[in-house]
């Protein structure tokens, strides 16, 4: 099955430098290049895209413009792209925050640079999209610093958020992964027995070895214990006491 990559991009030479890099790379990609937002939006609805690689100004003669931004915004939106990489190419001197925070970005190139540098970006991407599509259900890939860590949901025992990053708590260690939320992480792990029982923290439900309501903690093995939040209070007396 063809692969499609969106380049958004108003600089037609880069756009049809990166076409051509991607085209020599895997003949199999389909690349789609788009000029405004609005040609994005096309392209997106009409195919499904496994890469987008987005400038966020698209109008120099707007200093306002971030219509790069815009456009991940709405698709991130879509239950489609919720997951889908996204390459971010900049002037700007610091994207990273909203970028990585909000949208869930995989990386960015900041201008002016090299075809080569992009395309060590580009695949890394690629890679990371076929990890996902070909995982088992009950696998999570979480990148961090450039690397992909495999973890099976079986092994995670609760997840915490911290200072814009998720700690996942696991069976021999703990990772700290940067610019996850909870809600993503739920979104990732549905179906699979976690459950939120505070506003910063998930439980695996396997683990849960005592639920004591008044002192408001769940038990998770021999000694740990996290806090139910108090809106979770009644949640919890429901899914896990069934009263």
């Amino acid at each position: 099955m063809k692969k499609h990559v969106l380049i958004l991009e108003d600089n037609t030479m880069l756009s049809e430098a990166l076409e051509k890099a991607i085209g020599e790379y895997d003949g199999g990609i389909a690349v789609h290049r788009a000029e405004t937002y609005e040609e994005a939006c096309a392209a997106a609805l009409t195919y499904k895209i496994e890469l987008f690689i987005l400038d966020i100004i698209l109008s120099t003669k707007h200093r306002s413009d971030t219509s790069g931004i815009q456009f991940a915004d709405r698709i991130r939106k879509c239950e489609e792209y919720c997951f889908t990489p996204i390459i971010f190419t900049t002037v700007l001197s610091d994207p990273q925050m909203h970028a990585f925070k909000e949208l869930h970005c995989y990386g960015y190139l900041e201008k002016p640079f090299s075809i080569e540098t992009a395309m060590g970006l580009i695949k890394d991407a690629l890679r990371y999209k076929a990890y996902r599509g070909y995982a088992d259900k009950k696998t999570i890939y979480l990148r961090k610093d450039g690397i992909l860590f495999p973890i099976q949901l079986s092994d995670i025992i609760f997840v915490q958020s911290h200072s814009h990053s998720l700690l996942f708590h696991l069976k021999d260690e703990t990772i700290d992964i940067p610019y996850m939320t909870i809600k993503q992480f739920l979104k990732e792990s549905a179906d699979f027995g976690f459950m939120q029982c505070s506003k910063n923290t998930v439980v695996n439900k396997q683990y849960i070895r005592n639920v004591d309501i008044p002192n408001r903690y769940l038990q998770l093995g021999e000694i740990k214990k996290v806090d139910i939040g108090r809106t979770f209070c009644k949640k919890i007396r429901q899914e896990l006491l069934h009263v």
